[in-house]
């Protein structure tokens, strides 16, 4: 997220698309209107392998208001989603993952996902 004073802060999900079972990060940062995570600083959030995942965040501050999910859309473009993007993890796989499309839906922390997404 952006550079700058403080600012905000996300919280990151990883959210299992069977079960519904979330994995939650925290992602402080100083930005006031650019939200881009930057590649040079991971943020690790650890869940249970195997399963398909999909990703998304929401600023701590307006959660109702400022919602990311992980698509094929790259950070600063604006592009029309098919849905999140779901990845199958593996124990002790490490994977890159972009949230940046606000326009994306999220799912229901803790219950199955019923958002459009897709592999």
């Amino acid at each position: 997220m952006g550079g700058g004073g403080s600012g905000f802060a996300a919280s990151l999900f990883a959210q299992d698309v069977e079960t519904g079972k979330t994995f939650k990060g925290f992602y402080p940062a100083g930005s006031h209107g650019l939200v881009v995570m930057p590649t040079s600083a991971p943020i690790l959030v650890t869940v249970e392998a195997p399963g398909t995942y999909v990703f998304y965040a929401t600023l701590i501050e307006a959660p109702d208001d400022y919602q990311f999910g992980a698509t094929e859309c790259g950070a600063g473009t604006d592009c029309t989603s098919t849905g999140l993007l779901a990845l199958d993890v593996v124990p002790g796989g490490t994977y890159a993952v972009t949230i940046a499309d606000r326009s994306a839906p999220i799912p229901t922390p803790g219950v199955p996902v019923t958002v459009p997404w897709h592999r």
